[in-house]
């Protein structure tokens, strides 16, 4: 019965933030997470650990555990190419929700959430533009588009000013870990 409350509260509270006003996208993928048990378990250690920052209960065991599973069965699904847009959405909410689930978690969670931020990033950039009918692919586009735009509200005036955004670009570099990173 946990479960139905992990998966509630997900549902009601715990939906993640982005795209802003992106509610109705995730209320689809989650329905689609009984055909994707990754999906599923990502979903449900999100609630857990939701509900042990902000409930009257301590889930983190719970949360642990489904998080572990979904770990496990995403790396399973990411070796098998995506078939549907249905598959690679559940690819992506996966690893969304991890990421969500890391600022959660009781300790080290920054690793953790870069870690999958940069799979999420992976997806987004790789998987989802095989798939026009993504119900992910508008909010791809929209988070660039943001992302750029509070980057640089407005364009700069001098050449000053582009020259040092773009070497601070290059110095990102090193960061990086391969050429798909550094072309996106």
């Amino acid at each position: 019965m946990e479960d139905f409350k992990f998966y509630h509260h997900v549902l009601t509270t715990a939906l993640p933030s982005l795209p802003f006003g992106g509610h109705r996208v995730w209320w689809q993928v989650a329905a689609t997470a009984h055909h994707h048990a990754h999906l599923g378990h990502a979903l449900l250690a999100l609630g857990a650990s939701h509900l042990s920052q902000h409930g009257a209960g301590d889930y983190t065991v719970q949360a642990l555990c489904h998080r572990l599973d979904a770990i496990r069965l995403l790396a399973g699904a990411l070796d098998a190419e995506p078939k549907t847009a249905v598959d690679a959405d559940a690819l992506f909410a996966a690893t969304y929700c991890l990421m969500s689930q890391s600022c959660l978690m009781p300790r080290d969670g920054m690793a953790e959430y870069m870690t999958f931020m940069r799979g999420a990033s992976l997806v987004m950039t790789t998987i989802l533009p095989e798939f026009p009918d993504s119900i992910f692919a508008e909010f791809a586009r929209h988070a660039i588009v943001a992302s750029l735009a509070l980057a640089a509200p407005e364009e700069p005036e001098d050449d000053e000013t582009i020259m040092s955004r773009e070497e601070s670009v290059k110095r990102l570099k090193r960061f990086w870990q391969n050429s798909a990173e550094w072309e996106h």
